[in-house]
């Protein structure tokens, strides 16, 4: 009788020892798929943030920041942009841009027309004037196969202390030179 009790004692610890020997290798498996999928998400993460900031950077290369009390007005490709700035008394100022080749500027607020020659990197900017005051810009892109021709009138607006712009109309032609 104690032969066969000893006997059962060893197949049951041999039992056991397999059984743990097992459920190890199946723990040793899963913590490795863990630190795989870890790392995956990782890797995951930092390419996120990656695109965001390439997401950001262009997004900035796009669009000029605005902040209060400033902005685009308008874009137009190959010519240039107009955009506004307006102070604490709650009057505006304008500049043009232009984008990538010389044009020709004509600036006309309250009647008073200034007209000028810009090349890329230089602007035309007005000084401030009250809200109301009439302005308009006709600009002219000329190059070799086309002239390109912008008038732009805008109209800015205060509304409870916060200055905007209403309107603004673009009208565009180009003809074959």
């Amino acid at each position: 009788m104690w032969l066969i009790l000893l006997s059962i004692a060893l197949v049951a610890s041999a039992c056991d020892s397999s059984e743990a020997d097992r459920l190890r290798g199946e723990l040793n498996t899963a913590r490795s798929q863990a630190a795989a999928a870890e790392k995956a998400a990782q890797e995951s993460e930092r390419a996120r943030q990656s695109i965001a900031e390439k997401l950001d950077q262009m997004r900035e290369q796009l669009t000029p920041s605005e902040r209060p009390g400033e902005g685009l007005v308008m874009s137009i490709p190959l010519v240039g942009r107009l955009t506004w700035a307006c102070n604490d008394d709650r009057e505006f100022s304008f500049t043009f841009t232009p984008e990538q080749a010389t044009i020709t500027v004509e600036q006309s607020i309250e009647g008073e027309i200034t007209r000028r020659k810009l090349d890329p990197g230089e602007e035309l900017t007005s000084g401030f004037g009250r809200v109301d005051a009439h302005r308009e810009w006709n600009v002219t892109f000329r190059h070799k196969p086309a002239t390109i021709s912008a008038g732009i009138s805008v109209e800015p607006a205060v509304r409870a202390g916060a200055c905007f712009i209403r309107t603004s109309t673009l009208e565009q032609n180009g003809r074959l030179n």
